[in-house]
């Protein structure tokens, strides 16, 4: 009965903690010669391959953004190819082609009114591994018997049994094998553009830490970076 409540203590403990928002704030800051902006339209343009990542984070500020009363619109309907910038840049090592695409998407976003431009993409990735060493139960001791542990000495000198008491704690003992866990840590560039002016006016990092609910920490981080841009009145 015990052990069926330790493993139930157990499940719970991680069910909680794998739900918990990962991604914090770790450096902000604004123009010191930009005052507080009241944009027409902002646009936020999350800079991701992945179309599921995009979405989810640009309507979750958006969706933050405007019930702050700011005028704030996705991107991905109207460069559905935003998302693939790096690899188009990536590709075209000619000079006059890479401005050929800065150019058109400059004048794209001129005749599109949009006077506010928000870019998010993510400017580092980590990724370590760590081992766990196993351990050992004995889960019928005392019926079993005990063995004291020795783990890096010459010998036990310690046990006092016979090789049928080891026997029997060798049967009554669960080993846990060791294994390996990656944790991977995101780190996120948010710059905020005055269009009119070209000039950037607020920059923001996160870092986020093995997320476990896009949607969560979507919403985490949106929530993050609306409060910090109020606190510092770079918008209204």
């Amino acid at each position: 009965m015990k052990t069926k409540t330790y493993f139930s203590l157990a499940f719970l403990f991680i069910a909680l903690f794998s739900c918990s928002p990962s991604t914090r704030l770790v450096s902000a800051w604004k123009n010191p010669e930009t005052q507080s902006q009241e944009f027409k339209e902002l646009m936020v343009m999350a800079m991701f391959p992945n179309t599921q990542v995009r979405v989810t984070l640009e309507d979750a500020l958006v969706e933050k953004l405007k019930a702050q009363g700011v005028a704030a619109k996705p991107s991905y309907a109207d460069f559905p190819l935003a998302g693939m910038t790096k690899q188009l840049m990536g590709m075209a090592k000619d000079t006059n082609v890479v401005n050929q695409i800065k150019n058109g998407f400059r004048q794209k976003i001129e005749k599109s009114g949009i006077d506010g431009l928000m870019f998010v993409n993510a400017f580092h990735i980590e990724k370590d591994k760590e081992y766990h060493q196993g351990s050992s139960l004995s889960v019928v001791a005392p019926a079993y018997g005990y063995y004291p542990s020795y783990y890096g000495n010459v010998y036990p000198s310690a046990y006092r049994g016979s090789y049928y008491d080891y026997y029997g704690y060798a049967v009554g003992t669960v080993y846990g094998q060791g294994y390996y866990t990656t944790t991977t840590t995101y780190f996120l560039q948010s710059n905020l553009f005055n269009v009119k002016t070209e000039s950037l006016i607020w920059a923001g990092q996160t870092k986020t830490v093995d997320y476990k609910s896009l949607e969560i920490e979507a919403q985490v981080f949106a929530d993050l970076l609306v409060k910090d841009m109020l606190q510092k009145q770079v918008v209204e």
